[in-house]
């Protein structure tokens, strides 16, 4: 569709807009014929310029893709050179709006892409620029107007309000620079006032009354400091006669305590302190005397641990080897069990096996035979329908045979007829060979289903011969299964027997390792005791113990024996070393000056 010259309508500008006319018949489309429609330009600018837009519209073009004119209301200027902004919108297709210099005077545009019949369009439309700005510019002027009033009213109110404000602002300000300068002997002015003014006024008053009572607190601070610097020089005296004595103390104290850690249990501190500090010498004297008591006791019992300690371990080392040998043959059994064990659990799984897959072969075979007799019931069904067929087919060739009778009749009609019965006469005889035709195929079907009859008979004949074999099948595959699960029983009885025994072998075993883990860490604790009573011993032979009660000596370990005589034996010195040795430590410690230490 597009609008051009319309020679038989003398030139006018016209468009065409045409649809052609289709045919369906069952699914078959034919072209009938073609509508067209002329469009008038008259009927598009009657579109375009509505009825009551003609006062205020000035131009309104119809633009076609490309840029060129079609068709409106426009000076003849405008629609021989279209102005290249409107040409550029109609190519790209889009809406928007710009003012056009036309004739000395600006031209507002707004346009927008039209779609008519599928041809792509620009419609624009024109007013000119004093028409578009006549309401703002008059709007503008009031504004101007309304602007002045209100810039003169308020500058009047400006200067009462400022005059009324400034004078006491200008008081306050005074006053403030004089409270600066630390003059408080003056009265605040317009205090009472209800507005900011009075506010600031009060708020001023308030730092006046600061600045009083800070001068007060600074003086009664003045006095305090000569007080409180008279009682620090009489404390400092008082400290200073204190540090000397507390130094000649710690000195003292000191040079002990260096002896202490010298290992000198004999010192002691024989000059006496001030009377405060008399009872801390007096304390460390009998600490010192208390703890060497304490160390020359220790010393006698290192020397009676060390001796059991050295036949505890020579006994645990003898235990420790019997019980890793007891360990070693415990192992070796639970192995064998073990090993026994897994191969029962072996031939229980494969029995199970061979009993799941005789269990699955029963169910196999039990649905095969449902499998059949479902078969055996279907060809009975078929053998049924096959009979109905039958009844059908020679229904259909007795209906073929009236047929043909009937068409024979009706041909006997039309040739009596003569030439009017002449359409008629070959209308009946295509009716004839249509039934004859009918009746060949009948007989077709008819010996196609005797035929399938007979082999359906005869499959179901064997499919029902499968099915007995597959019972007698199955009652022997169900009496397979039941010796197979029999079987399955007894060894997984058997293997259930074993895991018994294997566990009960494991925790014997388990219980073996733990003794010997323990007579390990036993044999361990001795070495260790014995180490740690000769080192106990090493210890208390740094320190100076006294004259009448030395440390003891390091005594020789003993030699690790094996245990070659009797165990007994053995077990009377352990027993005879492990009680006499705690009594003698026990009635030192329950002294009464050590508890008190």
């Amino acid at each position: 569709m597009d609008f051009t010259p319309y020679e038989a309508e003398d030139g006018a500008i016209s468009a065409f807009v045409a649809q052609p006319l289709q045919h369906n018949s069952w699914g078959t489309i034919s072209q009938k014929g073609v509508i067209i429609f002329r469009l008038s330009s008259e009927k598009l600018l009657a579109a375009m310029t509505p009825k009551g837009i003609g006062d205020t519209i000035d131009e309104a073009l119809l633009l076609t893709g490309d840029g060129g004119f079609r068709t409106g209301v426009a000076p003849q200027s405008v629609m021989n050179n279209v102005p290249s902004g409107l040409v550029s919108a109609a190519k790209a297709g889009v809406t928007g709006s710009q003012m056009v210099e036309e004739a000395g005077h600006e031209v507002f545009y707004s346009f927008a892409p039209v779609d008519v019949f599928g041809q792509k369009y620009l419609l624009a439309i024109g007013e000119e620029e004093s028409s578009v700005l006549a309401s703002a510019n008059a709007l503008a002027w009031w504004a101007l107007i309304a602007t002045v009033a209100v810039v003169a009213v308020m500058s009047l109110a400006g200067y009462f309000v400022s005059s009324r404000m400034t004078r006491p602002l200008i008081a306050l300000a005074g006053q403030m620079n004089r409270l600066t300068g630390g003059d408080t002997s003056f009265e605040i002015a317009s205090a009472d006032r209800g507005d900011e003014i009075g506010a600031m006024a009060r708020a001023l008053d308030s730092f006046r009354t600061n600045a009083l009572e800070k001068e007060r607190i600074e003086a009664e601070a003045t006095v305090r400091d000569r007080e409180m610097a008279e009682e620090r020089q009489l404390r400092d005296s008082e400290k200073e006669r204190s540090a000397h004595e507390l130094e000649a103390a710690v000195s003292a104290l000191g040079t002990g305590l260096h002896a202490l850690a010298e290992g000198d249990l004999e010192q002691r501190i024989e000059t006496p302190f001030t009377a405060s500090l008399d009872q801390l010498r007096l304390d460390f004297n009998n600490s010192v005397e208390r703890l060497q008591t304490a160390m020359q006791r220790v010393g006698e019992n290192s020397t009676a641990i060390r001796s059991a300690s050295d036949e505890i371990r020579t006994a645990a080392d003898d235990l420790s080897r019997r019980t890793e040998q007891q360990a070693a043959s415990v192992e070796e059994t639970a192995a064998a069990i073990e090993q026994v064990t897994a191969s029962v659990k072996e031939s229980a799984g494969r029995a199970e096996h061979a009993g799941a897959l005789v269990s699955r072969t029963k169910t196999s075979a039990e649905k095969s035979g449902d499998v059949v007799r479902q078969a055996v019931s279907a060809m009975g069904e078929i053998e049924g329908s096959s009979r109905q067929i039958e009844n059908i087919i020679g229904m259909i060739d007795e209906i073929a045979f009236q047929t043909n009778l009937l068409a024979l009749n009706a041909g006997v009609e039309a040739a009596r007829a003569g030439d009017a019965g002449k359409g008629f006469a070959v209308v009946a005889q295509e009716v004839r060979e249509l039934a004859q035709r009918s009746a060949n195929a009948a007989k077709e079907i008819k010996t196609l289903i005797n035929t399938s009859s007979q082999q359906v008979k005869s499959g179901s004949d064997l499919v029902g011969e499968a099915g007995k074999a597959l019972e007698v099948i199955v009652a022997e595959v169900q009496e397979v299964n039941a010796n197979v699960m029999a079987i399955v029983d007894a060894v997984r009885e058997q293997s259930t027997t074993l895991s018994e025994i294997n566990q009960a072998v494991t925790e014997v075993d388990k219980g073996t390792q733990q003794n010997a883990a323990m007579v390990e860490q036993t044999t361990a604790a001795s070495h260790g005791l014995a180490s740690e009573a000769q080192s106990l011993t090493d210890l208390l032979a740094q320190f100076k113990l006294g004259a009448t009660l030395q440390s003891a000596a390091p005594g020789r370990p003993a030699e690790d024996r094996p245990a070659s005589g009797d165990p007994r034996s053995t077990r009377a010195a352990i027993a005879q070393a492990i009680k006499s040795f705690p009594t003698r430590g026990n009635a030192a410690l329950q002294a009464d000056d050590w508890e008190e230490f």
